[in-house]
């Protein structure tokens, strides 16, 4: 087990999970990290943790600092190290106590934080969530409801833990509370460990661009989504004024719209370069007639550094069972065109409700197994991009 440096310095909150890990340690993985670390500790006066909570002083004097492991054999559930205490003081030995803990703690958390850090990082960009308390946050009239118990947050997690995703973007659900952002921006508040949020406001209320502040700045909410206005059209005053506020916020413009509005993106993304736009499930694209019109329109729109594709279309657009190979043409024409750096993934969570053909782990399998993506591109897709955009706070 070789101790891998991170990249910043440790900090406290990272002890705190690093000292829970070593807790669970067997007592053989302790001794073999020790064993393959002695070198990068051998310096320091050495103590070494044995048994759970005792301290073994192995070897140590001013002269003499190499460390000397003893031959002892195991001892009931335990592997340990015989204390050697000949030659030290008692001054000595609370030395060597104190600084070795500096040593072997610093040692063994930049073992275990870069093994953390080893594993990949998954965010999904599209779910929709749904509360559990109707009278606080009360749905529409005939609202699009999910079956019972899903796309609640404690269904979201449980997903989410099953598939090994890290973190999640919750999308307001415009068709369970129309304009009402309450419930999506207490949400992201209250979960900051797992999600951010985007918020869907009435382009046609001059309040909302006073609520976008405020979402932004209290409820952890990093996006806005976008949909024409009742005008009908995208580039309207109202998403104008809405727009230029995300820019100064810095956060994300997510759009929902068809190809017949491509112009109107255009002119707006092109109004507004520093703003990242996101076109949500690009352009919904879908297999028949309109497929190719819909997939030339968005390599066309590639060429706008500014906007970014969500590759959440595969399940819902796709006219075959799992795992749905006649969307992954398009996709990979998509990611060569956007690259990688411009592309996310989204679940479309709960897919009991939205994308019924496949289950959650399915829907993020057709990205990490299905479209034969290089690990890079992968990585880039389900964890650095979406990262930028939703998560720049979190290192």
């Amino acid at each position: 087990m070789s101790v891998g440096i991170p990249s910043r310095p440790l900090r406290p909150s990272d002890f705190n999970c690093l000292l829970e890990r070593v807790n669970i340690m067997t007592p053989s993985t302790r001794q073999e990290m020790i064993r393959n670390n002695v070198s990068k500790v051998s310096s320091f006066p050495s103590l070494f943790w044995g048994g759970a909570g005792r301290g073994c002083l192995l070897k140590s004097s001013s002269v003499d600092s190499t460390l000397s492991l003893s031959d002892t054999p195991h001892r009931g559930e335990e592997d340990r190290y015989e204390p050697r205490h000949d030659h030290i003081s008692r001054r000595q030995f609370l030395f060597s106590t104190s600084t070795a803990v500096i040593g072997c703690t610093v040692t063994a958390g930049s073992q275990l934080y870069a093994s953390a850090t080893t594993e990949p990082l998954v965010i999904d960009c599209h779910a929709h969530i749904y509360s559990e308390d109707e009278s606080k946050y009360p749905p529409i009239e005939k609202p699009y409801r999910p079956p019972a118990g899903k796309g609640t947050i404690d269904h979201l997690r449980r997903t989410m833990k099953e598939a090994g995703v890290t973190r999640t973007v919750a999308i307001h659900t415009f068709t369970f509370y129309r304009h009402d952002n309450r419930f999506v921006a207490d949400a992201c508040r209250d979960n900051r460990d797992i999600m951010s949020g985007v918020c869907l406001l009435n382009a046609d209320d001059p309040t909302s661009v006073t609520m976008l502040e405020r979402y932004a700045k209290e409820f952890n909410i990093r996006g806005l989504r976008s949909i024409p206005a009742n005008s009908g059209l995208l580039d309207d005053p109202g998403n104008e004024a809405l727009w230029s506020v995300a820019e100064r916020l810095g956060i994300v413009v997510c759009v929902l719209t068809n190809r017949d509005k491509r112009a109107e993106l255009e002119r707006m993304a092109l109004r507004h370069p520093k703003l990242p736009i996101v076109i949500d499930h690009c352009l919904n694209l879908a297999a028949g007639k309109e497929h190719d019109a819909v997939l030339s329109d968005m390599l066309a729109l590639s060429k706008i550094p500014n906007l970014h594709a969500k590759l959440s279309y595969l399940v819902t657009g796709s006219a075959e069972e799992y795992p749905f190979r006649d969307m992954h043409p398009s996709c990979k024409q998509i990611i060569q065109a956007f690259g990688p750096d411009r592309c996310i993934w989204g679940s479309d969570f709960p897919c009991e409700l939205w994308c019924l053909k496949a289950t959650y782990q399915q829907h993020l399998q057709v990205f990490t197994k299905e479209l034969g993506l290089d690990e890079e591109t992968k990585q880039k897709i389900l964890g650095t991009t979406p990262k930028r955009l939703w998560f720049p706070q979190w290192d």
